[in-house]
């Protein structure tokens, strides 16, 4: 097994190199247990001899009860470490890397160099500035300035660096979008259709298209989609996209011909939709006009265009 860098256990990578590029460790052996003469921990080459030239004993154990890769015929080595044990820990209860199962090696430290008391082994009262931290940032516990452990995703209080939790929450409730498990915004108030808890959207209107006083109208006059009681938008439109004159804002009459009557004339495109993608008549390529209904009344869902009676 590798670790995120790609070293084993042993320190070396696949390639059989050390984390400082060299093929031997610090103790002089290689990926496979052998020094630079050929030679393993127990004093044998691979074909099994001594330095001296003598043989391997047909028990494969030496005079210590070893066998060449120094583990004993329990499969530990003479410090007691058992190497793939399936716990990852020795008969002493210590991992390979010299530490229990709290986290402690032998000298009582952890893997920051602090005792249980949080005071590091070079300073034993604990060298902490003002705010708790020392030298190094950390506090007795591990946490950096921000929070956060070296190893860890999450805070002390269980969030990561963009501030959210296992759960993609931040600390008020909200996902990254903004929303709530109820489908509010945190910034607005209002779920993803535009309606607050109340039911009632931006422009006061609530979702059967009543205003909040109970009537069909805002106080200047206009329903929810825009328009006022004459069926006009505030550009004077109706719902057809044409003014009291009849002319739509592409300049034409509502017979196809072209009208001078029009104050601000926008250019059609060969294809006979303006740069808002409507035709003279007012709907897009689908159909369906600036409301989202088709000139049956239908919008794209098949809900035929009216109002309901309001009972907040």
């Amino acid at each position: 097994n590798y670790d995120k860098d790609g070293y084993n256990v042993k320190g070396f990578n696949q390639k059989g190199l050390c984390r400082d590029g060299s093929r031997y460790d610090k103790e002089g052996y290689d990926s496979g247990g052998y020094d630079r003469d050929g030679y393993n921990r127990r004093g044998f080459n691979v074909k099994g001899l001594r330095r001296d030239g003598s043989e391997y004993d047909n028990t494969g154990y030496d005079n210590n009860g070893y066998d060449e890769d120094g583990f004993d015929k329990h499969g530990y080595d003479k410090d007691g470490r058992k190497y793939g044990y399936k716990d990852g820990y020795d008969r002493s209860g210590y991992n390979h890397q010299g530490f229990n199962r709290d986290g402690y090696d032998k000298r009582r430290y952890d893997k920051y160099g602090r005792d249980r008391n949080g005071c590091i082994k070079k300073y034993p009262e604990g060298v902490f500035d003002q705010d708790g931290f020392d030298k190094r940032g950390l506090d007795k516990n591990g946490f950096d300035r921000s929070g956060f452990k070296d190893d860890d995703e999450f805070d002390r209080d269980g969030y990561d660096q963009n501030g959210f939790d296992e759960h993609e929450l931040d600390r008020d409730g909200f996902c990254p979008d903004g929303y709530n498990n109820n489908g509010y915004n945190n910034r607005d108030g209002f779920d993803g259709d535009g309606y607050n808890m109340d039911g009632v959207n931006k422009n006061g209107f609530h979702k059967n298209g009543l205003y909040v006083d109970g009537s069909r109208y805002d106080k200047e006059g206009y329903d929810k989609f825009g328009y006022n009681k004459d069926g006009y938008n505030r550009e004077r439109f109706d719902g057809y996209g044409y003014n009291r004159d009849g002319v739509n804002k592409s300049g034409y009459n509502r017979d196809g011909s072209k009208s001078g009557k029009i104050a601000k004339l926008l250019l059609v495109n060969d294809d006979g939709y303006d740069k808002f993608g409507y035709d003279k008549d007012g709907y897009d390529r689908a159909g369906y006009d600036r409301l989202e209904f088709n000139k049956y009344g239908y919008n794209r869902y098949g809900n035929e265009y009216k109002y309901e009676k309001y009972e907040g």
